[in-house]
Formats: C-alpha cells, structure tokens, sequence
C-alpha cells in the first residue's frame, strides 16, 4: 500500500523564505535587546563601584583578606563557558 503526496502548493518557497526572513529578523532583535540590557547592566556595576570606591576607598573583607568587588563577583557569578 503506497500513500499518495499531495503535491507542494506553488507558493510554498515564497512562504518558507518568508518564515525564515521573520525568525531570523527575531533572531537579531532578541539577541540586541539581551547585549543592550546586559551593556546597562555592567555599565550600572561599574558605575556604582566607582562611586563607592572613591567616596572612601570602599573594600570587601572576603575570607580574612582584602579583595576587590571585581574578585568577589567574579567568585560569585556562574563563568560564561
């Protein structure tokens, strides 16, 4: 028993162009809008360390010793492998 195709419908290229054209312009606009947000982010960090940083010279006791908020956030936060 064999089955029967139905034959592509002339427009289906057209259609598939455009579904890949509207998920690759999603594509692009979700991966700005995550560097834009993440650009703000790190921009705000550094800011505020600065600001603390210079209104006395603003450490963290981490474990006995001095350490920088750089090495603490950077103990803290998962590693981007």
């Amino acid at each position: 028993m064999s089955a029967t195709r139905e034959p592509v419908p002339e427009d289906y290229p057209v259609l598939l162009a455009q579904l890949k054209e509207a998920i690759g312009h999603a594509r692009l606009k979700a991966a700005l809008s995550v560097n834009r947000e993440l650009t703000l982010l790190y921009w705000q960090i550094g800011r505020d360390i600065l600001s603390r940083q210079s209104a006395g010279g603003w450490w963290l006791v981490v474990g006995g010793r001095k350490s920088s908020i750089g090495s603490l956030l950077t103990s803290v936060l998962p590693s981007r492998a």
